[in-house]
Order: structure tokens, then C-alpha cells, then sequence
């Protein structure tokens, strides 16, 4: 976990800064050699620590989606 101050200095080059929401700390994804990107989405070990995923709808943005969803 990197604290909100802290983030710019720990990603190198973000592009999705702007669009995150404000929280006090960010967990920074990394996989393999793309761009570490700092996320406040939902992260699970494996799909077991789930039952189920509703899809709630799904938002068609200019170049990309955005999707709303449950866990139950």
C-alpha cells in the first residue's frame, strides 16, 4: 500500500492519476514488465473467495468501458 502523498514518487507514469478516486492509500498492481498502475479496485488470491459476481451494467465511455458489479 502506498499513502495518497506518496504515490506519484512510487508509479512511474500512471495514466490514470486523474481518474482515481481520493483515498488515503492506493495498492499499486504490477504485472510482469507493464506499468505498475495504482488501483482501488476489488482483488481476490483466487476466485474461490467469491460466490457469485452480478454484472450491475456496463457504461460505454469513449475508448473504453466501465463496468458496475456486485460480489454476493
Amino acid at each position: 500500500m502506498v499513502k495518497s502523498e506518496e504515490l506519484e514518487r512510487n508509479v512511474i507514469n500512471p495514466p490514470n492519476l486523474d481518474r482515481l478516486p481520493k483515498l488515503r492509500e492506493y495498492r499499486i498492481v504490477a504485472i510482469g514488465t507493464l506499468i505498475a498502475m495504482p488501483c482501488t479496485g476489488t482483488h481476490l488470491k483466487n476466485t474461490g473467495e467469491i460466490s457469485e459476481i452480478k454484472v450491475k451494467g456496463i457504461e460505454k465511455l469513449k475508448t473504453r468501458f466501465r463496468l458496475y458489479y456486485d460480489c454476493i
